[in-house]
């Protein structure tokens, strides 16, 4: 897997990919791992995220940027998708906040569950109202990407915090990779479409 990983271009981060190749996988599970992957701006994370994440079967995927207030209480059955959140922030805004309770309780719950009041569709005329159970299933395997240092308490609670390496010599070395990509010295895309399918069989 580091091998593979390396060829596809990432620099270092064994033990990054590890960790993340098994958190990622375990959304099959009854419990899956969420976790958060922390870096500061071009640290790299989103690339070595991004790499493993394409072992995955992408018809699991959901990856967003953010989620408006109720999304995650609409989707419906989403037991073992993967959540991508690619922005993860400490945003104090009650819309966004809202979202975040419900992310945890499918991580902690493995379900959502709301009761709401609603016309009824076989009442004459439309105007009885009636309360039903909206449920949107999990377990999820849930990943957040920041720049932030800390998160909110209850969601770290929740999450395994992986740091991206952030050392000069570090950054040297990816961008000296990034070099000899501009130069065309990369992987095909023969070779690679079959470091993917070879993992993907895998999960």
């Amino acid at each position: 897997l580091i091998q593979d990983c390396h060829k596809l271009g990432i620099v270092g981060e064994e033990t990054n990919i590890v960790l993340i190749m098994l958190a990622l996988a375990s959304h099959k599970n009854e419990t899956p791992i969420s976790q958060a992957i922390k870096g500061e701006t071009d640290s790299g994370k989103t690339f070595v995220f991004n790499t493993l994440l394409q072992f995955m079967p992408q018809d699991k995927i959901i990856k967003v940027a953010s989620f408006s207030k109720e999304s995650l209480a609409h989707i419906g059955d989403i037991a073992n998708h993967i959540i991508v959140e690619t922005e993860g922030n400490n945003d104090q805004d009650d819309n966004y906040q809202q979202a975040v309770m419900y992310i945890r309780q499918l991580i902690t719950e493995k379900e959502i569950s709301r009761l709401i009041s609603t016309v009824d569709p076989k009442a004459k005329g439309g105007k009885d109202i009636v309360t039903k159970t909206v449920r949107t299933k999990g377990p999820v395997q849930y990943n957040v990407l920041t720049t932030q240092e800390k998160l909110n308490d209850e969601n770290e609670n929740r999450l395994v915090c992986l740091n991206i390496c952030n050392d000069p010599s570090h950054r040297e070395k990816i961008q000296a990779r990034n070099a000899l990509k501009w130069m065309g010295s990369r992987i095909s895309n023969t070779d690679r479409k079959i470091i993917v399918e070879k993992w993907r069989k895998y999960i």
